[in-house]
């Protein structure tokens, strides 16, 4: 499971080092800027605070590099977590109507946003908030004033080590889904979710619109959670999920190619072979003589 990490700093005020990228005199209008902002290749972050000047030079600073978008209050962010299923949310603390550790709460107990990181600000750099901050589930912590420039790096190196897991689940490299995940509810979510296809690996129509319903989720919601977590698509997941399944039929079962296909829901062991070689870079045939012991 990741590591949390507290970051303190006597650097000057985000708002005091972002002069050079203030737009002055202009309104901050939230659904234009989102909007202008809306690039599919870059991350998306979600920046929660109550503060507008601070949302407005943040983000005018954020949205070179990322997608932007805003909320003034947690219950705002949440809704608008729960609709964007971004990157990366970054949180005040103290806020009207559901201040930053209710947000963050909110966020980490629900499924389909508890993959989501978390970093929180806050002008009270006192070790009860850094303390209750973790405890919570908050991924990490940046007390005010803060540096943008460490923000940014912040959410540089939170991105990247997302993508470490991911790049480690697939690389099947793991013993454990703790390794993968960084909470106890996305490592509950994955062991249901392999479960599950596991348990109905043979079913020629094994549908992911079909697993998202049975999870209780929007499909959209249910394949963005499986890309963040793993960084496939929800047919490449399953599709993984038969590979690993049909290496360990061909290496630790007596059956023949043809039963291993329909095992695993192959209706074709011709399509199966071709399938397998896609993949490994060699038949089933070949990959029992290279990894099965005599």
């Amino acid at each position: 499971m990741a590591d949390k990490v507290i970051l303190k700093t006597n650097f000057s005020s985000a708002v005091k080092s972002l002069d050079n990228y203030k737009i002055i005199n202009e309104p901050f209008d939230i659904p234009n800027y989102e909007l202008a902002n809306s690039d599919s290749t870059k991350a998306q972050i979600l920046l929660v605070d109550d503060n507008n000047e601070l949302l407005h030079d943040v983000s005018h600073y954020l949205s070179e590099i990322y997608n932007v978008i805003v909320a003034t209050n947690g219950n705002k962010g949440f809704e608008m977590a729960l609709q964007n299923q971004p990157d990366v949310i970054i949180s005040d603390i103290v806020m009207p109507e559901m201040d930053g550790f209710e947000f963050c709460i909110k966020i980490k107990n629900n499924i389909n946003t508890s993959h989501i990181p978390v970093i929180l600000l806050t002008a009270r750099g006192d070790s009860e908030s850094q303390y209750k901050s973790i405890e919570i589930g908050a991924d990490y912590f940046i007390p005010k004033p803060f540096n943008i420039k460490l923000l940014s790096l912040q959410i540089k190196k939170v991105i990247e080590s997302r993508e470490k897991l991911r790049k480690l689940y697939n690389s099947n490299q793991y013993s454990h889904l703790k390794e993968i995940t960084t909470n106890s509810r996305d490592e509950q979510f994955m062991n249901n979710l392999l479960n599950y296809v596991n348990e109905h690996i043979g079913e020629t129509d094994m549908n992911i619109n079909f697993i998202a319903d049975t999870f209780g989720m929007s499909r959209s919601t249910f394949f963005r959670k499986i890309k963040s977590i793993t960084g496939t698509t929800g047919k490449d997941f399953v599709d993984s999920v038969r590979l690993k399944r049909a290496t360990q039929l061909l290496i630790e079962s007596d059956l023949n190619i043809s039963e291993i296909a329909y095992e695993i829901g192959h209706s074709s062991p011709l399509y199966f072979s071709k399938w397998f070689k896609s993949y490994y870079k060699m038949s089933p045939t070949e990959y029992i003589s290279k990894f099965k012991k005599k």
